[in-house]
């Protein structure tokens, strides 16, 4: 079938018309009006700064320790309860929990049962016995200059089971065992 100049033309301006109203309707969003979802609010979290010393023109060392326990706090809540299921041997277990830094570093110690310990301290050794399978800890640590290194260690009945370093300034760590 052969198409003569004039059914040609009309074709080919209903076809640029159709492409005209596509892209019209696409518009700057690059979808069809009601196809697209609008991406939800991302939120924003503002916290106050410890003001600077008058007098040396930096901030206390208690008041960093402060804003890295509030940064730990952050992420150990952040993920889901890391204690909801369990494994292995349900009975006791001797377990050691290791952070170290050169100076002081932040950290926050979960341990199944329900049990929390936070703070600062340069080298720290916990050791308790819990009962139930793993995981029976969870560490986070957080180097605090002048600190650039920090590392948490959980041992269970006398073998390590993780060991894990971070080095730069208010890097964190976690280990879960």
């Amino acid at each position: 079938m052969r198409l003569n100049a004039r059914t040609g033309a009309a074709l080919l301006a209903i076809v640029v018309g159709l492409a005209l109203v596509v892209f019209g309707a696409l518009g700057s969003k690059g979808s069809l009006p009601g196809m697209r979802k609008e991406a939800p609010p991302i939120p924003v979290e503002t916290a106050a700064i410890p003001p600077l010393n008058p007098n040396t023109g930096v901030r206390k060392d208690s008041d960093k320790t402060t804003e890295g326990e509030k940064e730990l706090e952050k992420v150990a809540s952040a993920g889901k309860n890391v204690f909801a299921t369990e494994y292995g041997d349900r009975g006791k277990h001797e377990v050691e929990v290791t952070v170290s830094a050169g100076s002081s570093s932040a950290y926050l110690i979960n341990w199944r049962g329900g049990k929390t310990e936070k703070g600062a301290a340069a080298n720290l050794t916990r050791t308790r016995t819990i009962t139930g399978g793993s995981p029976v800890a969870h560490v986070v640590a957080q180097v605090i200059p002048p600190a650039t290194r920090v590392t948490c260690t959980i041992t269970i009945d006398g073998v390590q089971k993780v060991s894990q370093s971070t080095t730069g300034s208010w890097s964190l760590v976690s280990c879960l065992g």
